[in-house]
């Protein structure tokens, strides 16, 4: 046995011939996985419009999930024509198959992405972020989103900037050219601001007020010092102002909101946090549901708001993957069969299929989770 870029090779004949043994191929050419993965998977992006879901990953581009598996295991094909990594993904409101990706380091790391035809061919579009071709000139794009009504707004957040002297050209960026362009837009943000995720104020029915989750970053070593916190625009971002959160809460991750206007915030950052917290009143009053330090992704069943998934990372002594059904009164850990838990980049419920999700791993790649009493994984790639 070798491995041979990034594949590993079996010979049953003293090396007289070699045989890939880390993926099968169905007949439309798709993979399906033995569950030996070292994929950098990332995002997760689902349209019930067009009825698809498309998986963004590290040096590896973008993964459709098709139907012609073999078996129960889940087959995925490979799409070549965007950035090598793809870290967020946007459907447009109005057009279901245009799609938008942006990326955070590698070739055309400042460039976002656009696919015609439902994600399965690309071209580069526009610029995203201040980000050169240079080596170690990254800029890590988070929360990717297009106004549902003017669609000529699109919203990004950059959290890591790898080169420390432009630590101060990240945070919230927005495009009024239908992503052809984007322009930072930081007054009223904390500096550095480091944005992780963007989601619109349901009160506001024109769209125009946002809420962004700025996160906390204290580990010193390479970066300088982030102060994070909740923010709101009510004016596509021209100016922000934070809003009120518990004391013990540093920094937000992400923002989830549910159908009966429940916002939920998660306070992980690297080596500590403060769990998840929500509010039924936009921040005048807080409730802690889930307590340990390193929670960083969550979602809300669209067809049950009291099934909640939350991930634990950053450090934590006990990471993974956390589910509720009583809209976080109480929580069950369910790891079954994740190789890596503590690396857990993004969860997310199916919007067509009630008893389904998904989750991307940062090194094994990603996972079609079953649920029913118990969750169940199954490795994709």
């Amino acid at each position: 046995m070798i491995i041979s870029d990034h594949s590993t090779m079996l010979s049953t004949d003293h090396g007289a011939t070699w045989k890939q043994v880390d993926e099968d191929y169905t007949p439309s050419g798709a993979i399906v996985g033995h569950g030996n993965s070292n994929l950098p998977a990332l995002t997760i992006a689902q349209d019930r419009r067009y009825e698809t879901t498309l998986l963004g990953s590290g040096e590896h581009n973008l993964w459709i999930p098709v139907d012609d598996s073999p078996d129960e295991r889940q087959a995925i094909k490979f799409v070549s024509s965007t950035q090598p990594t793809v870290s967020n993904i946007a459907f447009d409101p109005y057009n279901a198959k245009i799609v938008y990706a942006t990326s955070n380091r590698q070739e055309n790391k400042q460039n976002i992405f656009r696919s015609i035809d439902g994600g399965e061919h690309w071209e580069n579009y526009g610029v995203a972020t201040p980000a050169t071709n240079k080596w170690l000139d990254d800029f890590y794009t988070n929360g990717l989103t297009i106004d549902p009504i003017e669609n000529q707004f699109m919203y990004l957040g950059i959290t890591k900037i790898v080169d420390a002297n432009k630590s101060t050209k990240g945070g919230f960026f927005y495009s009024d050219d239908y992503g052809k362009t984007f322009h930072q837009s930081n007054n009223g943000l904390p500096s550095p601001a480091r944005i992780n995720d963007i989601k619109f104020d349901p009160r506001d029915y024109s769209m125009a007020s946002l809420f962004v989750a700025a996160e906390n970053y204290e580990f010193t070593y390479d970066l300088p010092q982030a102060v994070g916190g909740l923010y709101h625009s009510s004016n596509r971002g021209v100016s922000w102002t934070k809003v009120n959160t518990p004391p013990e809460v540093k920094g937000v991750q992400f923002i989830e909101i549910d159908h009966t206007n429940r916002m939920y915030i998660t306070t992980g950052y690297r080596g500590a946090g403060a769990g998840v917290w929500y509010t039924d009143d936009f921040g005048d009053n807080w409730t802690q549901i889930f307590e340990y330090p390193g929670t960083e992704c969550i979602d809300v069943s669209p067809f049950d708001h009291n099934l909640i998934v939350v991930t634990c990372k950053f450090m934590s002594k006990n990471p993974g993957v956390y589910v509720s059904r009583d809209r976080g009164k109480t929580w069950a850990k369910s790891n079954k069969n994740i190789v890596i838990p503590q690396e857990i980049e993004d969860v997310k419920f199916d919007i067509l299929n009630p008893g389904k999700m998904w989750l991307a791993t940062l090194g094994t790649g990603f996972y079609r989770v079953l649920l029913r009493m118990e969750m169940k994984c199954k490795l994709l790639k």
